[in-house]
């Protein structure tokens, strides 16, 4: 099925479906060039607090974009309208490929007939939603990390993107500060998350190997990079339960792997980790969604995996079977901030 590429992008609307974390601030970066972005969710106060972000962070935002002036950002919670004349639309909701099936059938039926579909997925490849849409030559993976801070972006076709819409974002994207990368061929994980793993299976090994200890890993790779924090401080704080969850997805797909790095991330282990104050008593969140994105209810604990700071020596006991540990995109992000470590990853 043919697709023409869409006409006048700079005089039409973005949309954004998911207010949560990541889609409020892709929202914010496709408001920096005086245009239009509506954020879809169909929890109103999520979208509420969404526009409250980007009308706080957008003034400071601008002035790092050549050109930029602010844009309008509006909250709807009705997709029709949300779509009305966008050209392009950025899904970023939960990690359920089935909710994902299901949204894709629908802006594919909804959006104009020139519109871009892109998915913000960090772990599936949009050649999983081509069953879902009539026009997949419009269909592409759009993964950005955390922006306005890290404005790297991943692209990657599902199999039968049109070229011509790849080679639109990478020309597109960095008008409004965001820094496309093509992904050339289908790739779990796309491109730097996809090296942050590997770093990720090897320090795990070479713990399950018994070679090393996690704190003298992370001190070795302070002294020898200058970095502010090591792989097991960053996994600290990202969550066990989440590092688990990718290395079995990758895991699954390249069955060559080892399994050392699997097992070690998901015992039960104890080490000593330099803080400046003690970690956060236990919390909760209300969100049932693992991305932390406003949805169903339900309370998720995520006290085990406890925030790292510091210059106190601590003992952190990381658990997580399954059910237990899990942190949200949020909680994760505050995790990071906390400890003044780069939010440049997801994974």
């Amino acid at each position: 099925m043919s697709f023409t590429l869409p006409a006048r992008h700079q005089d039409r609307p973005v949309a954004v479906i998911g207010a949560g974390t990541l889609g409020r601030r892709i929202a914010l970066m496709f408001a920096t060039r005086g245009g239009l972005v509506r954020i879809y969710d169909p929890a109103a106060e999520a979208g509420e607090a969404a526009c409250a972000y980007v009308a706080r962070e957008l003034p400071e935002v601008v002035k790092t974009i050549d050109g930029g002036r602010p844009g309008t950002v509006e909250a709807v919670t009705d997709l029709t309208p949300a779509l009305a004349d966008a050209w392009l639309v950025v899904e970023a909701v939960p990690e359920r490929l089935d909710l994902k099936r299901r949204l894709f059938a629908d802006l594919d039926a909804l959006a104009e007939p020139d519109a871009v579909l892109a998915s913000n997925s960090s772990s599936y490849a949009t050649s999983h939603l081509v069953d879902s849409v009539r026009t997949p030559e419009r269909l592409l993976n759009l993964h950005f990390y955390m922006p306005p801070r890290q404005n790297a972006a991943d692209v990657m076709s599902c199999g039968h993107t049109d070229p011509g819409v790849v080679e639109l974002l990478l020309k597109v994207l960095p008008d409004y500060g965001i820094h496309p990368f093509e992904a050339r061929r289908e790739s779990t994980g796309f491109i730097f998350n996809r090296v942050w793993a590997a770093m990720k299976r090897e320090s795990l090994a070479v713990v399950a190997e018994g070679v090393s200890t996690p704190a003298d890993i992370d001190r070795m790779w302070q002294v020898n990079t200058g970095a502010s924090a090591g792989p097991f401080r960053l996994m600290d704080a990202i969550g066990l339960d989440v590092v688990l969850d990718i290395e079995n997805h990758y895991a699954a797909e390249r069955p060559g792997l080892p399994e050392g790095p699997a097992r070690c991330c998901g015992s039960t282990w104890t080490r000593t980790v330099s803080a400046s104050r003690p970690a956060p008593a236990s919390t909760t969140t209300t969100s049932g969604r693992a991305d932390g994105r406003p949805g169903a209810g339900g309370h998720v604990p995520f006290g085990r995996n406890h925030h790292l700071q510091g210059a106190v020596r601590a003992q952190v006991t990381h658990q997580t079977p399954a059910g237990h540990g899990r942190r949200t995109h949020r909680q994760r992000a505050r995790a990071l901030r906390r400890a003044r470590l780069p939010r440049h990853v997801d994974q």
